[in-house]
């Protein structure tokens, strides 16, 4: 923040850093997160994404992420595809809030950053599914599965879209992973 000289912003994210080693991931990323200006810089990446990452990995959709999600990046900068995953990661936090909409916009981000199609694929599926939207779900979930398919969550959801569309034979033929 610009109240924070630069040294104080440097021990702030080396002092986050070590309570995310601790496993004390919320006191971790409010430290790193109070370093960070609306515009995330060169120095602040690394300890940005590592505090999101914590929070994802621990499943903490919380109001953390949401406070992450709202910096932006610059994609001039050599760090922006470290940065593409914040978009990801925020897409999905808001679809396990089912705020599935907000998720949307966050999802196509990432992928039109260029960010890998099987996970990002799947969440878009469920998230069009969710909002009733299945005709628009099942590219998506085409995609899922051309990338993993023996990853059954990925053939569950095509299977279910196939079935809510009426597409029986479509349906059976996901189940059996052809």
């Amino acid at each position: 923040s610009p109240e924070m000289s630069e040294d104080q912003k440097e021990l702030c994210r080396y002092a986050g850093l070590w309570y995310l080693e601790q496993k004390e991931t919320i006191k971790g990323c409010r430290l790193i997160f109070r370093t960070v200006g609306t515009l995330v810089g060169r120095d602040e990446i690394v300890p940005f994404t590592t505090a999101l990452d914590a929070l994802f990995a621990e499943k903490m959709y919380s109001d953390l992420v949401f406070e992450a999600a709202e910096r932006r990046f610059d994609p001039a900068d050599e760090g922006y595809p470290l940065r593409i995953s914040v978009y990801y990661r925020y897409g999905v936090s808001l679809y396990y809030l089912k705020r599935y909409k907000e998720a949307l916009v966050q999802l196509q981000s990432a992928a039109n950053a260029g960010y890998p199609e099987d996970e990002l694929s799947y969440y878009m599926a469920e998230s069009l599914k969710e909002l009733r939207r299945v005709n628009e779900a099942i590219p998506w979930a085409e995609k899922a599965c051309a990338s993993s398919p023996r990853d059954r969550r990925f053939r569950a959801l095509l299977v279910s879209l196939y079935n809510a569309d009426g597409r029986r034979k479509d349906a059976e033929r996901a189940s059996r992973g052809n």
